[in-house]
């Protein structure tokens, strides 16, 4: 069986979701949210992330065998992960606050204002339903409404519960916030033959670990590179692409 693994903001979508939900919000709650997310969040991840990257890029010069290049580049990953797991749960906690202010009625019009890629609504038909969304998105309902072709059980992310109709907070019980989570999640769902679409640090272990992947150019630019490196050095099937017209064509008849 064939599946397809898709990541959803900045891959599905042209850009990042947040904002949008963000710009739902009173405007006082709406600047506070912003500041939470640069000087409590991006501003600490960033190093890290940058640190991670680095490590990976001197691996995959140095080794020339791909199978020890994966396993030391897993490692990398998994230790970033634990190294930001309880700064993303810090900032889960911290734009909770912000998010209550939402209704549905503001995920509806949010989710009306976010666009998607090209192509995207033709790959999930041929594909079927063999189609899974892994995301570290803030809400799945977000998703389904911006995505309604997919199925429900197969969107995995993070969850904002509804009571009334107006946001009380998170669901805790899953969270999908680090690249281990993620990797974690790829590995209960893959099938015979996996192929991942994504375009961030998060993605990275899917995309390595697919049977095809497909790297979506956006703001990571570290990303692009290790992938490019993966298949020029490794001959990993990586395809490095800007929308789904792109994925179909190379994909033909799979």
């Amino acid at each position: 069986m064939v599946v397809l693994i898709l990541d959803f903001d900045s891959t599905i979508t042209e850009e990042s979701t947040l904002i949008q939900l963000y710009l739902r919000l009173p405007e006082e709650i709406f600047k506070s949210a912003m500041s939470i997310s640069n000087k409590d969040y991006y501003d600490k991840e960033l190093p890290l992330t940058k640190e991670c990257y680095k490590r990976i890029k001197q691996i995959m010069y140095r080794e020339e065998n791909w199978e020890k290049c994966l396993e030391h580049i897993t490692a990398i990953i998994l230790e970033y992960s634990q190294e930001i797991e309880a700064l993303e749960v810090k900032g889960m906690s911290l734009i909770e606050g912000p998010l209550k202010h939402l209704d549905v009625s503001s995920l509806e019009r949010a989710a009306s204002q976010i666009k998607v890629r090209s192509g995207f609504e033709s790959l999930v038909k041929d594909f079927g339903g063999q189609v899974y969304i892994l995301s570290c998105n803030w809400s799945t309902d977000l998703v389904k409404l911006v995505c309604p072709e997919i199925d429900r059980s197969k969107i995995i992310s993070n969850n904002l519960r509804f009571k009334d109709g107006k946001c009380n907070g998170f669901e805790r019980k899953r969270i999908v916030l680090t690249p281990e989570h993620k990797f974690k999640e790829f590995q209960r769902i893959k099938k015979d033959k996996n192929i991942v679409c994504g375009d961030s640090l998060p993605d990275l272990l899917l995309l390595l670990n697919a049977d095809r992947g497909f790297a979506f150019v956006s703001h990571d630019k570290d990303f692009i590179e290790v992938c490019l490196l993966s298949k020029t050095k490794f001959l990993r099937e990586i395809h490095i692409v800007d929308n789904f017209e792109e994925v179909r064509s190379i994909l033909g008849n799979r």
